[in-house]
């Protein structure tokens, strides 16, 4: 079967994406969201990736910057990339009351909305079944 170039070009980026995706969220679990080089190659082997971690990092300076301390190298997110983070999470709690409004009357017999506290901003969802 031909291979189809374009096609290949779009699942590598996704692909690259989607590991760049992953390590952004490794490195949020870390204390001071600053994650060790080494610590990272041991995540790089579980996902898939041969080569070494920092070569990845290097090749991605508006997402990860990497640094040296103490002869040890880390890495945490980059400027750019924090930013684009702060951006996502800004959408995702404006957007929320319509994802809400949406998808919580299409299941009724899941998931109600409740307000505990009396205050239009503290509306929870409830778990029915």
């Amino acid at each position: 079967m031909k291979k189809e170039p374009n096609l290949q070009s779009v699942l590598s980026r996704n692909r690259r994406w989607m590991v760049n995706n992953q390590i952004k969220n490794i490195i949020f679990r870390c204390p001071n969201q600053v994650a060790s080089i080494d610590f990272l190659l041991k995540k790089f082997k579980k996902l898939g990736l041969k080569g070494k971690a920092l070569n990845w990092l290097k090749k991605y300076p508006c997402c990860f910057e990497v640094y040296c301390e103490n002869d040890e190298y880390f890495c945490r997110l980059a400027k750019q990339m924090k930013f684009l983070v702060e951006e996502v999470e800004n959408v995702t709690d404006l957007l929320e009351p319509v994802f809400v409004e949406r998808i919580v009357p299409k299941y009724s017999d899941m998931f109600r909305v409740v307000n505990c506290t009396g205050r239009q901003s503290s509306m929870e969802i409830e778990l029915m079944s």
